[in-house]
């Protein structure tokens, strides 16, 4: 899937920011790729799992409009 969208938006993977709520998919599948990653702490995944997860988030962020005042 990610491919597909990185192929579609013409972008290399450091180009992406991929931006997701659970670590074991969304972030994992970013990371595999090599795209920069943002974990919204409003879904699934917690701050005490991300914060050992490795390879770590790029950014984490309370909700996707914190995301945005960082961007």
């Amino acid at each position: 899937m990610y491919e597909a969208a990185l192929e579609r938006m013409d972008l290399l993977p450091e180009q992406a920011l991929v931006v997701g709520d659970r670590l074991e998919t969304d972030i994992a599948g970013a990371q595999t790729l090599g795209c920069q990653t943002a974990l919204v702490l409003s879904g699934v995944s917690s701050l005490a799992q991300a914060q050992v997860w490795k390879p770590p988030v790029d950014r984490i962020v309370k909700d996707f409009a914190a995301l945005v005042d960082v961007l």
